[in-house]
């Protein structure tokens, strides 16, 4: 390990509660574990047979990998059409959605003209006061 690691290493160790630092620890373990593991799997003569066999059924027979061929296709095809179903499916929740957003804005524009005419009129009503003379306070 790098010393910059341990260092970090080190000062995590020192910060974190011992609950997370054995759960690091556990899934560093469980890592090393099932990389060893699938490396021994890979590199047993009977993997390696297997493969081998796969590609020479597949090699002798061109109509089963014709056939496995098309089986995937199908396949394939059923799943991209599941997920085109679904797809239109947002598509079409998502524009409900954007014609109800629409129609509120338009109903906020609606009612924008009628909020400019009530401040106006505030406003006008606001200029006359501020025009009428005030009346003078003897006891001020």
């Amino acid at each position: 390990m790098t010393p910059v690691r341990e260092a970090a290493g080190d000062a995590a160790r020192r910060v974190l509660p011992d609950r997370l630092v054995q759960l690091r620890r556990h899934r560093r373990a469980l890592r090393r574990y099932l990389r060893a593991l699938a490396a021994d799997l890979y590199d047993r003569p009977g993997a390696r047979a297997l493969a081998a066999l796969e590609d020479r059924v597949l090699d002798d027979n061109p109509r089963f990998y014709d056939a496995i061929m098309h089986a995937l296709m199908v396949r394939s095809d059923v799943i991209l059409e599941g997920l085109g179903r679904r797809i239109a499916a947002v598509e079409a929740r998502h524009a409900v959605r954007l014609r109800d957003l629409q129609r509120q804005i338009d109903e906020l524009r609606a009612e924008r003209p009628r909020a400019d005419a009530s401040q106006a009129e505030r406003s006008h009503r606001d200029r006359r006061l501020a025009e009428r003379p005030r009346a003078v306070s003897l006891y001020r």
